[in-house]
């Protein structure tokens, strides 16, 4: 939907959405929403359902916060996949085979979110969040035995 986010997205209502970054190596953040919420970036109400999928950081409703994301939701599948080995991801300081269901990095907040469905990763996977670095609060996500990594998983966030 959108690339970067440096403003306000509110109330918007995304349904059979089908974001395939999968092939595209280019791409560093996909979010069913937005791939990159920056710091003055607020997605406020919103609403995604469907298909989200990329090589990179992926998130249902943004790949990358550090912004703020509050009371959204995120139902479908988000799905990282990549055909790197387990050695190369491990050795990397800053990940990128990461998913979450509302947002795969977070630096920002991310507050009354609630995420259903199937998270993948080839790596990292949380129900809410992939990696988290900041503020998390009155976050949910149903349906957690569908959360899969080959690394590391949890159903609120990662434990990296």
């Amino acid at each position: 939907m959108f690339d970067v986010n440096s403003g306000f997205i509110s109330g918007l209502i995304l349904e059979n959405v089908f974001v395939d970054k999968s092939h595209i190596d280019d791409y560093m953040e996909i979010g069913g929403l937005t791939g990159r919420n920056m710091g003055v970036g607020t997605v406020a109400n919103c609403s995604v359902h469907g298909i989200v999928r990329s090589s990179r950081i992926t998130g249902g409703i943004a790949g990358y916060n550090w912004g703020k994301v509050i009371n959204s939701t995120f139902s479908g599948e988000v799905r990282n996949i990549s055909n790197r080995d387990a050695a190369t991801m491990l050795a990397e300081e800053n990940p990128r085979d990461v998913a979450g269901g509302i947002v795969g990095v977070n630096e920002g907040v991310v507050a009354d979110c609630t995420a259903t469905g199937q998270i993948t990763s080839s790596f990292i996977a949380g129900g809410v969040v992939g990696i988290n670095f900041s503020a998390i609060s009155r976050a949910k996500v149903f349906n957690s035995k569908f959360i899969y990594a080959s690394g590391f998983f949890n159903r609120l966030v990662a434990p990296i």
